[in-house]
């Protein structure tokens, strides 16, 4: 798509720790990771742009049982998910698995900063 021309493939984890080693290592000089990886700021990895949209989406989606939620239930989840975006997930992650924050205070935190909580 890009006309780019690899020296070899290296078949790895999908994003895992092994294709982060491998990045950090410079065994491999491009690989596919999470947009929402903490590892991209730990390491410093350059994020590339993807004009021609060769990666498809991953976004975070709730799933719930539509009788087993409410109307205001439904409500929060779509404030939230207008809220939520790729680079706050980003660093959300970051101080759990990082910084090791506690994962509910991180979340309290951020809604109260969205104005959600």
């Amino acid at each position: 798509v890009y006309g780019l021309k690899f020296k070899s493939f290296k078949a790895l984890d999908a994003g895992g720790p092994l294709t982060q080693s491998a990045l950090t290592k410079n065994t491999v000089q491009a690989a596919d990771v999470f947009t929402t990886d903490p590892t991209i700021i730990k390491e410093k990895f350059v994020v590339l742009k993807d004009p021609e949209n060769l990666f498809g989406y991953a976004n975070v989606t709730p799933l719930v049982n539509k009788e087993g939620l409410s109307e205001e239930g439904v409500a929060t989840l779509d404030a939230v998910s207008a809220k939520l975006d790729t680079k706050t997930l980003l660093d959300l992650d970051a101080q759990v698995q990082l910084d090791k924050k506690d994962p509910l205070d991180v979340a309290k935190e951020w809604l109260k900063s969205a104005g959600l909580g």
